[in-house]
């Protein structure tokens, strides 16, 4: 998608999950992706799930400057290793990376940087 502009609205819902809505700008239209948190006390995880179920991954509670949810991506109908790496960017912004590893490496295949309005 290139240099897509996006927008994250991110909301309590009333189960205290979090839910995003992520509206990406993507030539003359857009796409929306919604993204569900939600914290498991009993495993003491987040997880996290795309709408439809794309991507799904869990993450231990945030600390320090970054925070990694560990997980597996939908494409073409077959499933892949991928992590989604937030990264603390001070009180305004925070950066997000989706990660796959190759030759054993985590590499970034796409990122955004996320600012607060």
């Amino acid at each position: 998608m290139g240099n897509a502009l996006g927008t994250h609205q991110y909301a309590l819902q009333d189960d205290g999950s979090i839910g995003m809505r992520n509206v990406l700008q993507v030539d003359k239209g857009s796409v929306e992706i919604r993204e569900t948190y939600r914290f498991d006390l009993d495993r003491r995880v987040w997880k996290m799930a795309t709408q439809g179920g794309v991507y799904t991954g869990t993450a231990p509670p945030w600390h320090g400057e970054r925070w990694i949810f560990e997980g597996v991506e939908i494409t073409s109908g077959r499933p892949r290793p991928v992590r989604m790496v937030y990264t603390d960017l001070g009180t305004q912004a925070f950066r997000r990376d989706f990660q796959a590893s190759l030759d054993g490496t985590w590499r970034t295949f796409s990122a955004e940087t996320c600012k607060r309005f």
